[in-house]
């Protein structure tokens, strides 16, 4: 069987953008029929199909370069500088491209579609909504009917849905925007579907003090993923809340003994430090505890748990995904994804010690040799200047964006490619085999809703 030209395989006719494909009546076509790229020719019918064998099995590769993505970001980063923060949205779109583009699965890369427009859209049009909400808050609460407490229940809910919904578009956006072998990703699960599952497990989640967590996540993944396809071809989730609890359980203990033994330990260690230090100093000795000696470990173990758990939900995630008898295997390790994390913790920890290294020098010499020209230029701590502030501001703006682009080499980057490196495909020519045009649903203006709700990248 072959496309007729200028319409898609399958039935285009019969269902509408957005609507899901439907069963096509006759047998699947074979891989040398469906064009790898659009705008690619069909090849002859009679070429025999790709055979794949029962228990093939295929690497994910990962392709992209270091020095790629750090150029890309350090363009991205002077661009988003003067335009006081607009370009990150196009920023954004050259890192998914970056990383879709350079992951390959049986010899074929993704793509991402996305444009930065579109994020700066949806971005626009949250700010719409959230900005009215806010002011007609603050007015209401300057009158004797905002101080009502019959006011903090119907915000609350509202502004509720509204988070919710954008953190829905976003993942339906993405997956809008993903191609493989030119065909797109949709999504046929719905809001109110994916609303009323998020309000009770988030409820449950409450009332057991945090043990429904695993079994809320499971049951959102199952929604959501079970509502993905790549043309006509569904994706299956079997991930159930048992597989997933006893391994964030497990972490939660071992991280609660943890702190129980640093916050144990750090007692005594604390009071021979002061004795040593300063014998005189009693009143500190009562005043300084154990906590105060405890809180940079405890940072330490608390932030090196979500990087286990970001790689625990990672593996599992894969593990239970699959597209018929095409299924994912993640081989995906603990420690390195924690790499990832402790890597830009210590990279964030190194920028700011040289920052305040570079401006302490700075200030020294300019102090030095020129007294009178600083203070008149930068003022005085208690009245300092309108160029201090403005530098000041400058500064600030300047440290949290190469904080930002840290983040995204080694966090973002990292952890795609330790999940991806780490990827591999059971019989992925069974599906490829399968795969029909389907046209996506739109996801509208794109995820830049979240953006504006401090919840999108």
């Amino acid at each position: 069987m072959t496309a007729a030209p200028g319409r898609r395989v399958g039935d285009p006719q019969a269902a509408g953008p957005g609507a899901p494909c439907p069963a096509p009546a006759s047998p699947p076509m074979p891989v040398a029929a469906i064009p790898a790229r659009p705008g690619a020719t069909i090849r002859d019918a009679h070429e025999p199909p790709v055979a794949a064998s029962a228990g093939a099995q295929e690497n994910v590769a990962f392709t992209g370069t270091r020095a790629a993505f750090a150029g890309l970001l350090a363009r991205g980063s002077l661009l988003t500088l003067p335009t006081l923060g607009l370009y990150r949205f196009w920023l954004i779109t050259d890192i998914r491209r970056h990383l879709w583009g350079n992951t390959v699965i049986a010899g074929e890369p993704l793509e991402y579609a996305g444009r930065g427009g579109e994020l700066l859209r949806g971005f626009l049009i949250g700010m719409a909504v959230l900005i009215p909400i806010n002011l007609l808050l603050t007015l209401l609460g300057l009158t004797s009917f905002g101080s009502s407490v019959s006011l903090a229940g119907p915000t609350f809910f509202g502004l509720m849905v509204l988070q919710q919904f954008a953190q829905f578009r976003t993942f339906a956006y993405r997956i809008t925007r993903s191609r493989y072998r030119g065909i797109a990703g949709s999504l046929d699960a719905q809001f109110a579907g994916y609303f009323m599952r998020r309000i009770g497990w988030d409820s449950a989640a409450i009332l057991s003090l945090g043990l429904a967590i695993p079994f809320r996540r499971a049951s959102l993944d199952r929604y959501l993923i079970g509502g993905c396809r790549i043309g006509d071809q569904k994706a299956q989730f079997s991930g159930t809340g048992w597989s997933l609890a006893w391994r964030v359980y497990l972490g939660w203990m071992i991280t609660a003994l943890v702190w129980l033994v640093i916050g144990i330990l750090s007692v005594p260690l604390l009071a021979s430090l002061i004795t040593a230090a300063a014998p005189d100093l009693r009143e500190l000795r009562e005043v300084m505890t154990g906590p105060a000696l405890a809180i940079i470990p405890t940072l330490v173990v608390g932030f090196t748990f979500y990087a286990v758990y970001i790689a625990i939900w990672h593996r599992w995630r894969l593990n239970h995904l699959s597209f018929g008898t095409t299924r994912f295997v993640s081989a995906l390790r603990a420690r390195q994804v924690v790499g990832c994390y402790l890597r830009f913790g210590a990279g964030m920890l190194l920028l700011l010690f040289l920052i305040m290294v570079l401006l302490g020098i700075i200030a020294l010499f300019l102090t030095q040799h020129f007294p009178e020209e600083t203070r008149a230029l930068f003022g005085t701590s208690e009245e300092p200047s309108t160029f201090s502030a403005v530098l000041t501001v400058a500064g600030i703006l300047v440290v949290l964006t190469l904080i930002g682009a840290m983040r995204r080499y080694f966090v973002e980057r990292g952890v795609w490619v330790a999940v991806m490196s780490t990827l591999s495909v059971t019989q992925p020519q069974a599906l490829i085999e399968r795969l029909r045009y389907c046209e996506p649903a739109s996801a509208g203006a794109g995820e830049g809703l979240a953006d504006a709700f401090s919840l999108g990248p």
